[in-house]
This record gives C-alpha cells, structure tokens and sequence, in this order.
C-alpha cells in the first residue's frame, strides 16, 4: 500500500477509536514515507509495508499497512498506558 494511503486508512481506523489526527499532524516525509503525530512524545512512521512506532520497552513496534483497524487499537491501547502513567 502507498504510503500517503496507509496513513489515511490509519486515521479512519484512529478516529473510529476515538483518536482524530490534524491535517496538520501527518505529513509527507524523505523517501515517500508518511509520518503521523500522535502525541507529543508518539510519532507513527508510514512506509510501503509497515507502521512504525516506538514501543514502550524502546524498541521499534512494526505493523502491516495492510491492517490499519488492528495498528489502532494497538495505538490506542498505548495512548491509553501512556495517560494512566501521566
């Protein structure tokens, strides 16, 4: 999936979870990819084949653009931690 359709199916799946993201909030990147601001300290990476995130270990969170609803709930599970911590 092209990447600036990757990013719109994802936010249709957020904003079905109750996360809507800004026109101004996603964006065209270096290399075709799309980048997606979900919080201040969460930035979601678009590219041909994955989304990207940091996880809450550190590491890189990767899942298929071919399965945007499953990538929000997983943002939205982490959103959701992320404000519990706050």
């Amino acid at each position: 999936m092209h990447p600036d359709l990757a990013s719109a199916a994802l936010r249709v799946a957020l904003r079905e979870q109750g996360i809507v993201i800004s026109d101004a909030d996603a964006w065209a990147v270096r290399g075709g990819r799309w980048a997606l601001t979900l919080a201040p300290s969460l930035l979601v990476w678009c590219d041909h084949e994955h989304y990207r995130w940091p996880g809450s270990t550190g590491t890189w969170q990767l899942h298929p653009v071919q399965d945007p609803p499953g990538a929000a709930l997983l943002l939205a599970a982490l959103l959701a931690v992320s404000s519990e911590r706050t």
